[in-house]
């Protein structure tokens, strides 16, 4: 069989006169007798009919896989297995009724013109492009085509447009070259998804092996080789690049145009405004690059001096108390806690002087450790068989540190606090998970020192499988255990998920699992 899918010969936009977005889409293939759908989460084939055309089955598969994906319209990505042609994108519309030409679509009904030549041509028939029948000798013989269709033919005689020659394939392309749409590159997660989400990807892209994405507004970061790359998280589409210059595998937020990137030797800032990477001033040459605590800081063994990044991109020297331990760090700021001899005191450092500012002292002589992010800072004090937890916020008024209560909480086991590691930060939220205890702006949750935090939920091992928790501890799904968690996610709550392939584990990527889609 032959047939010429559109039926104009007008030179046509490489956009749709309508917006049609690209995610999801349909990828539709056709051969002579079948025509196969994908989809989030819908694979199906369909068998020709008796007195069916295959345009008329492409557009009912189309339609009907809209349709199933709640959508009344959606781009589709048709390849044609009889030919040799590139693949072309058609627009099904549900409203409507029918699959149109994506490059001319415009919401309306009635687009295509539809000719036919007498046999005693060389060139075959053509066959309309939805819904049409085949005309067996010439053009008085039109009645075998349906309403729809004759009203196309009338339409186009009467506008006088040209008629088209026809070629190969069963879905024929126009053949004036076509300006190719980014297309999503379907995939599936090759472990068990988190609790929440199938392991359906509609998008993946490599990542650096130990990176994690970073979440900005609908956008995500990620980091291959040296390259950063701008993606609209829930499509994967590239929205703009930039040459870090280092293999990137840590982010912190220093405001909300600039982000703090580093490869765990080399400290730089990227700019979202501009879309370029700053080498930082004044980075010491020695010491151990540590992002955990905010803002990134440099660590120098057996020493009380350190350098934190401010928000401008330099380096500050700071000088805590002998025996103290970092308990937040941001714009060139640290804060200090230090809990010997029964007294806890906490410093607000921002400063490089001899001087340090007034301590504020906590009132509780159990205190065995204190952490935090930021401005944010949380102690762990001994209570039996028990840990009772305290967040503060802290600060700096006239050279006097300043520390308000803003939440405790008690849980049924003793934390490690002595030991305390650097925090695990959440960047899509801010939240934080220290010794197992997960910080949110709404509570202190026990969540076990094998959670995983990310997109502003905490995954926490149960005996059985995996549950998910809300900012406020409460679990809202649960899962089979996994090896995979999101790191960001989006606010359609697509999850960004980093995960190997257990069959090649050097190779790393990224994963877009959209919502509600299972197994």
């Amino acid at each position: 069989m032959k047939f010429s899918l559109f039926g104009s010969t007008t030179q046509k936009p490489s956009q749709p006169q309508k917006k049609v977005p690209n995610f999801p889409l349909i990828n539709l293939t056709a051969t002579d007798e079948t025509v196969t759908v994908k989809a989030p989460g819908i694979s199906k084939e369909y068998a020709l009919g008796e007195g069916q055309s295959i345009q008329e089955l492409s557009e009912q598969a189309a339609l009907e896989t809209t349709a199933a994906l709640g959508l009344s319209m959606c781009k589709v990505k048709a390849i044609d297995e009889t030919s040799d042609e590139e693949p072309f994108f058609l627009v099904a519309d549900t409203h409507l009724g029918e699959l149109q030409d994506y490059e001319k679509y415009s919401g309306e009904p009635g687009q295509y013109q539809v000719y036919t030549y007498p046999q005693s041509q060389e060139k075959k028939p053509l066959f309309s492009l939805m819904g049409g029948r085949k005309v067996d000798n010439d053009f008085e013989k039109t009645s075998r085509f349906n309403k729809r269709t004759a009203g196309y033919v009338a339409a186009g005689l009467m506008l006088g447009i040209a008629v088209l020659i026809p070629t190969t394939g069963i879905l024929e392309p126009k053949q004036e070259a076509v300006q190719q749409a980014y297309q999503p590159n379907p995939a599936q997660l090759p472990v068990e998804a988190p609790a929440g989400w199938g392991t359906y990807a509609a998008w993946k892209t490599p990542i650096n092996p130990q990176s994690t994405p970073f979440a900005a507004g609908e956008d995500v970061l990620v980091a291959s080789g040296n390259t950063l790359t701008a993606r609209d998280s829930q499509t994967g589409e590239p929205r703009w690049s930039a040459d870090a210059g280092i293999a990137v595998t840590e982010f912190a937020a220093l405001t909300d145009t600039r982000v703090a990137i580093s490869d765990g030797k080399e400290v730089k800032v990227l700019d979202l405004g501009n879309h370029t990477v700053e080498s930082t001033t004044d980075m010491p040459s020695e010491g151990q690059v540590t992002f955990g605590y905010g803002a990134p800081v440099v660590t120098v063994s057996a020493s009380p001096v350190m350098y934190v990044l401010d928000d401008a991109g330099s380096w500050q020297k700071r000088t805590i108390p002998a025996g103290s331990k970092i308990a937040g760090a941001h714009d060139g700021t640290i804060t200090a806690a230090n809990f010997s001899d029964k007294t806890t005191k906490i410093w607000s450092i921002s400063q490089d002087s001899a001087e340090l500012p007034t301590p504020v002292k906590i009132d509780d002589d159990n205190i065995q450790g204190c952490t935090g992010v930021e401005d944010k800072t949380v102690c762990f004090s001994k209570d039996k068989t028990k840990t009772r937890i305290n967040e503060y916020t802290v600060g700096l008024k006239d050279q006097e540190t300043t520390a308000k209560k803003k939440q405790e909480a008690t849980v049924g086991r003793n934390v490690s606090a002595g030991s305390l590691m650097t925090p695990d930060v959440d960047t899509d939220s801010g939240f934080f998970l220290a010794q197992g205890i997960w910080v949110t702006d709404k509570a202190i949750v026990d969540v076990g020192v094998d959670a995983h935090i990310g997109g502003s939920y905490a995954f926490r091992n149960a005996s059985e499988n995996i549950e998910k928790l809300d900012a406020s501890g409460d679990v809202v799904a649960t899962g089979p255990k996994t090896k995979a968690y999101p790191a960001a996610i989006n606010s359609k709550d697509t999850a960004l998920v980093v995960a190997a392939d257990p069959s090649s584990p050097s190779e790393t990527y990224l994963y877009g699992l959209p919502a509600n889609h299972k197994e």
